[in-house]
C-alpha cells in the first residue's frame, strides 16, 4: 500500500471487520462436515481466534529517522492575497511500524476533527514539515513532530478499541457457524441413513492453515481429529526473522562499543530479549527451565517451545563443544529450531569463526551443514542439522552465530 494524504478517513473500519466476520464463516463452511463434527472444538476455536485476530499497528518510535532538504516552500502572502514560494527546508520524519498498513486508512467509530497527514508505504509512516527560513528560529520542530506522532497514536487507540471488540467476538462468531454446520450435517446424516444403497465417502481432510502475518506471530498447525493440543511448528521464515533480529544487535554493539565491552553473558542476553519481545509480544524469556536445565533464550507460543538459544563467550574448542552439549540437554523431541550465540572478544575474530565451523563436525550428534541457509547480511553465521540426543530419529537445526564484542577502547 502506498498512500499520501489524510490518514484514518478513507473508509469505514466496520467494513473491514464485517469482511473478516464473513471470512470466518466462509472458512468454517469450507471445512468438511466430518472434520467439524469430530475435531476437538476448543482447539479448533483457538486456532480460528489466532487466525483471524486483528492486531492494531504499533509505531516503533525507537527507530525514527529524520531527513532534511532545502526547498522552495509554498506560502500564502496575506498582504497580496496570493500564494508564492520562499526559501526554506522540508523535514521528513519516517516512523517504522508493525501491523496491517491498511488500518492507517480506516476510520474507527471514534474519531476527531483533525486528521494527521502522511505517507504510508513499506510499513513506514512518513510525515513532512515544510518550514520557511523565517520560521526556523521560532519553530520548536521537536515539539511539532511529537504532537503529530501523538495524534497518530490517538487515532490508533480508536482503531484498537474497535479491534478489541471484534477480536473478543471471534469465537462467538465461529461457534455460531460451527453449530449451524453441525446441525445441517446431522440432518443430512439422518436423511442418508434411510438410503438403502452404499454411499461413497470423502476421506480427505485438509491438513493445515496459517495465521495471517498482521503482527509477528508464530505459525501453528490446525488440530487433527484427535483429542490433543496441536504442537506449534516454527516456519523457516519466522526462524530466520528471529535470527535477523539477533544479528542486528551486532550493529548496535559496533556503534556503541563502550556500552557492551564490560557486559557479562546475562547482560548481553537481556539486550537480545528486549529486541525479541518487541516483535513477539513478551513471548521471549531468559533463564527458563526446559528439559534438563535452564536455557538462555526461549520463545514460546501457547506455552509450547518454538525457539531455543544458548549464549556463551568463546573460551576455546572445549568450551564450545560443551555449549553444544548443554543445548542438546535442553532440546526436547518437539524442538526443531535452535541457536548458539558465541560472543568473541578475541582480536582474531575471523580465525575463531573458522574454528567454530571446523570444530562443530567433531560433535557426535552432528549430521551435516545446511548449505541452503543464507545468513543475515554482515553477520557471521552457519546452520547445521543435528540428532536429538534422546531420539536419533528426531533431527533439529542449530544456527551458530558469532558476535564480535569490542574492547571499548
Amino acid at each position: 500500500m502506498n498512500n499520501h494524504g489524510y490518514l484514518f478517513c478513507n473508509y469505514d473500519l466496520n467494513q473491514i471487520l464485517e469482511k473478516s466476520k464473513q471470512s470466518i464463516q466462509e472458512k468454517i463452511q469450507s471445512e468438511s462436515n466430518e472434520y467439524i463434527a469430530n475435531v476437538n472444538q476448543d482447539d479448533y476455536l483457538s486456532c480460528i481466534q489466532a487466525s483471524f485476530n486483528i492486531e492494531c499497528p504499533i509505531l516503533n518510535e525507537e527507530k525514527i529517522s529524520i531527513e532534511k532538504k532545502e526547498a522552495r516552500i509554498e506560502k500564502y502572502n496575506r498582504y497580496f492575497s496570493e500564494t508564492g514560494y520562499v526559501d526554506g527546508i522540508i523535514i521528513k520524519v519516517t516512523i517504522p511500524f508493525t501491523g496491517d498498513p491498511d488500518l492507517f486508512l480506516a476510520r474507527a467509530n471514534t474519531f476527531s476533527s483533525r486528521h494527521p497527514i502522511g505517507d504510508v508505504s513499506n510499513h513506514q509512516v512518513t510525515l513532512s514539515f515544510p518550514l520557511a527560513i523565517y520560521e526556523l528560529e521560532e519553530t520548536d520542530i521537536n515539539q511539532r513532530i511529537q504532537d503529530e506522532i501523538n495524534i497518530i497514536k490517538k487515532y490508533l487507540s480508536f482503531v484498537e478499541k474497535d479491534l478489541n471488540a471484534f477480536n473478543s467476538s471471534i469465537k462467538t462468531i465461529a461457534k455460531a457457524a460451527i453449530d449451524y454446520k453441525i446441525d445441517k450435517y446431522n440432518k443430512i446424516n439422518s436423511f442418508v441413513k434411510g438410503i438403502k444403497y452404499e454411499l461413497k465417502t470423502n476421506e480427505h481432510i485438509p491438513e493445515t492453515y496459517k495465521i495471517p502475518n498482521v503482527v509477528r506471530k508464530i505459525e501453528i498447525i490446525r488440530p487433527e481429529l484427535k483429542k490433543l493440543i496441536p504442537e506449534p511448528v516454527l516456519e523457516d521464515e519466522e526462524y530466520n526473522h528471529i535470527l535477523k533480529i539477533c544479528s542486528d544487535m551486532s550493529l548496535v554493539m559496533e556503534r556503541s562499543p563502550k556500552s557492551f565491552a564490560q557486559m557479562d553473558e546475562e547482560a548481553l542476553r537481556t539486550h537480545f530479549l528486549v529486541q525479541l519481545n518487541g516483535h513477539y509480544q513478551g513471548q521471549a524469556t531468559g533463564e527458563t527451565f526446559n528439559s534438563n536445565g535452564k536455557t538462555d533464550i526461549l520463545i514460546r507460543n501457547d506455552n509450547q517451545n518454538v525457539f531455543i538459544a544458548e549464549c556463551k563467550f568463546w573460551k576455546g574448542k572445549k568450551g564450545y563443544l560443551s555449549t553444544i552439549d548443554q543445548l542438546l540437554g535442553y532440546v526436547t523431541y518437539r524442538d526443531t529450531k535452535t541457536a548458539i550465540f558465541m560472543f568473541v572478544k578475541n582480536k582474531n575474530f575471523t580465525e575463531v569463526f573458522q574454528q567454530m565451523k571446523e570444530t562443530v563436525t567433531e560433535h557426535p550428534n552432528f549430521i551435516k551443514f545446511i548449505d541452503s541457509y543464507t545468513p543475515p547480511k554482515d553477520s557471521s553465521a552457519f546452520r547445521c542439522e543435528f540428532k536429538n540426543q534422546n531420539d536419533e530419529e528426531k533431527h533439529f537445526y542449530i544456527t551458530f552465530m558469532a558476535f564480535c564484542i569490542p574492547d571499548g577502547d
